[in-house]
């Protein structure tokens, strides 16, 4: 793991969400997201035994949270999402880092994720993790915006 995602672990500790965060996960993501997940969609995800959910917690409440789905060898990213006031301090960084950490240690052996085109910040913050673009969705984001397809080898595929 690089420093940075070191530091950022350090700053901003990653635990595994519970489903008595669905609530504030769904407010969080609600206020992120053109359209947010509902805090019963977000509780189902809490209790799927294929997903994965983050948090960082900080001042009483979540700072940020990343929800991921496995798949065979794989994890894909499906929601990133930090508070306001928290962004560009590391939480994202954090969230990220614990969650890769996490696919490794659970031998998988990709993760998928993708991201709006003018998403510049994450699109760096997943790059500075590694990711690489894969693909493009052609105005997939309300017929507007092209999402951006971004993939991460944890290890090599044994069949290569």
């Amino acid at each position: 793991m690089a420093e940075p995602a070191r530091e950022a672990i350090a700053r901003w500790p990653v635990e595994c969400a519970r489903p008595s965060d669905a609530e504030a996960i769904a407010a969080l993501g609600a206020n992120a997201f053109a359209r947010g997940w509902s805090e019963a969609s977000i509780a189902a995800e809490l209790t799927r035994p294929d997903a994965e959910v983050w948090a960082v917690r900080a001042g009483g409440g979540i700072s940020g949270f990343l929800l991921a789905r496995r798949a065979l060898d794989q994890l894909e990213v499906l929601l990133v999402a930090v508070r306001a006031a928290e962004r560009r301090r590391g939480v994202g960084a954090a969230l990220v880092a614990g969650a890769l950490d996490a696919a490794r240690l659970s031998g998988l052996r990709v993760v998928h994720l993708e991201v709006r085109a003018s998403n510049a910040a994450a699109i760096r913050l997943y790059r500075r993790h590694g990711f690489r673009e894969v693909g493009r969705r052609t105005r997939y984001y309300e017929g507007r915006e092209d999402a951006v397809l971004m993939s991460l080898a944890l290890r090599e595929d044994p069949g290569r």
